[in-house]
């Protein structure tokens, strides 16, 4: 069954549902959307262990790979424990993924809890939306939105 009729690229295409042309308004915005990532593989779950610093890099582009170890466990974002800044539901890369350039501060300990200690990463790192973790919609979550997230986790 076709669900779109052909139309001109100036006109919206038309549907046999009603909203059912806002769906897919909302998919293509989110093929085309770009956010950023800081190149840190992160444990879904809490306690957020870290499984991989792929390319993990401060504000003038040094590597932070001799700092934070895999084992590692994510503790805080921006100053804050991770269940203030993570609302329920959503995955770790909500709060994590941002605007290109942008700073992120992440709070760290060794896997026994001992040893915290705090680092600035950039968004360098340029995510695709559609390539992995498909079923987490990031642009159209209340939070993704107040934050300025405009597409779906890495």
């Amino acid at each position: 069954m076709e669900l779109f009729m052909p139309s001109s690229p100036s006109t919206p295409p038309r549907t046999s549902a009603p909203g059912l042309h806002i769906i897919d308004k909302v998919h293509e915005r989110v093929q085309q959307a770009t956010v950023f990532g800081i190149g840190l593989g992160l444990e879904a779950q809490p306690p957020h262990a870290v499984q991989e610093v792929r390319d993990l890099r401060t504000i003038d582009g040094r590597s932070l790979a001799d700092t934070v170890q895999a084992t590692h466990l994510l503790c805080s974002i921006d100053g804050k424990p991770i269940a203030e800044r993570l609302a329920p539901g959503l995955p770790i890369e909500s709060v994590i993924f941002g605007r290109e350039g942008s700073i992120i501060r992440l709070g760290f300990t060794s896997k026994d809890g001992s040893r915290p200690y705090e680092v600035e990463a950039l968004r360098h790192l340029k995510v695709n939306p559609t390539r992995e973790r498909r079923r987490t919609l990031v642009a159209v979550s209340k939070h993704a939105v107040a934050r300025g997230i405009t597409a779906a986790p890495e």
